[in-house]
């Protein structure tokens, strides 16, 4: 009343309402926007519960506002790169973790449509080099969730690379060193981020345009794995982080591929994954009966892919002499394994068996020791 000509805050008030609007999408929720990280539970698949249907509700109703094309344009690509105030950023980013999260798989496909993957793909790379880790997890959530949904378009194009790009970035973050010393903290900070790529290019191998770009960093996944597997720890944590690298490359594994780095990558795996058998078998303080499914279901697609894939490039010779053989009938020689690995482990036995015998190589000696055993 006494100036009625001060002008409102508007950049406060529309704050204020991306934050509102994030709030009633399932921001406030426990895992939705934690200020001191996210862990992979946190940005996962949000629970159901009383609510989720009025959370799923005001999802869409967000999602129609903020992705409906407007002069040509949607209003939430412009938002995520600061055309409307550098303030707005996060809270729209905060929104667009809540409608993907809380949202139906229509409401992810629009969100993936609308454009702003590529503001977030850039979120993403500049998060990782500033060293903002929540700010990367919350981008590599919204990535992972709707990645999978983006539909190969004339106007998805650039979305596309954005997310060929993010891929590139997520293989880096594999192989970055993490290190020695008494920086637990460091340490413990760069496996959880790897655990979050892994997990986001497992998600986005459901991806058709997205193949390519996957099997050109798969001898970085495999390169991973043999470091994981060449380390002393064996916490659940640690079995954890073995078990995803395991799934992600049994996602992209049977891909089309005739990249001869890929097949070089698959040859290099092979003894990995025996260690892996052998140490499960050999440690029991653990709770190992996972990380053996997931390495015999891996071995099962190495040998018997489809013919299209990186899979059928391996020999059985090759199994036989990395130790597979004999490491899987050890396996299934003991009690204890569950029913769903009986099945791919006589799979493999019979395979290699009978392509080292269709080779003319049944007098291998140590095919011939195996069989006499």
């Amino acid at each position: 009343n006494e100036d009625p000509v001060e002008p409102l805050p508007m950049m406060d008030l529309s704050e204020a309402c991306l934050l509102a609007a994030g709030d009633m999408c399932g921001a406030a929720e426990p895992g939705g926007f934690a200020r001191d990280g996210a862990s992979e539970d946190d940005l996962g698949e949000a629970k159901r519960g009383k609510y989720s249907h009025l959370r799923s509700d005001a999802a869409r109703m967000a999602c129609k506002t903020l992705t409906s094309a407007k002069n040509g344009a949607a209003l939430l690509p412009s938002v995520l790169i600061g055309a409307l105030g550098e303030s707005l950023v996060v809270p729209a980013l905060r929104l667009t973790l809540a409608m993907a999260r809380n949202g139906q798989h229509e409401i992810r496909g629009e969100l993936a449509r609308s454009g702003m993957l590529v503001p977030v793909g850039d979120i993403m790379q500049q998060s990782l080099s500033s060293g903002e880790r929540h700010t990367f997890s919350v981008a590599i959530a919204i990535i992972k969730f709707c990645g999978p949904c983006l539909t190969v378009e004339r106007s998805n194009m650039g979305s596309v690379a954005s997310l060929q790009n993010c891929i590139e970035t997520l293989s880096c973050v594999l192989t970055m060193p993490e290190g020695g010393g008494d920086d637990g903290s460091r340490r413990r900070t760069l496996l959880a981020l790897k655990h979050e790529a892994l997990r986001t290019m497992e998600a986005l191998s459901s991806n058709e345009a997205l193949h390519g770009s996957l099997v050109e960093v798969f001898p970085s996944l495999a390169d991973f794995l043999t470091r994981l597997d060449g380390g002393t720890d064996e916490t659940d944590a640690a079995n954890d982080m073995v078990c995803s690298a395991l799934k992600t490359i049994r996602s992209i594994i049977s891909l089309p591929s005739s990249s001869p780095s890929s097949s070089v990558a698959v040859e290099g795996m092979i003894s990995s994954l025996a260690k892996i058998l052998n140490s499960s078998r050999d440690q029991e303080k653990v709770d190992n009966s996972r990380k053996r499914e997931v390495s015999l279901e891996l071995l099962h697609a190495i040998a018997l892919g489809n013919s299209n894939g990186t899979a059928n490039k391996c020999r059985g010779g090759d199994l036989l002499a990395n130790g597979v053989l004999e490491s899987v009938a050890s396996l299934l020689g003991r009690g204890g394994i569950s029913a769903k690995m009986i099945r791919p482990g006589l799979d493999i036995v019979e395979y290699v068996i009978a392509d080292v015998e269709r080779s003319s190589r049944f007098d291998n000696p140590m095919l011939r020791r195996f069989v006499d055993d």
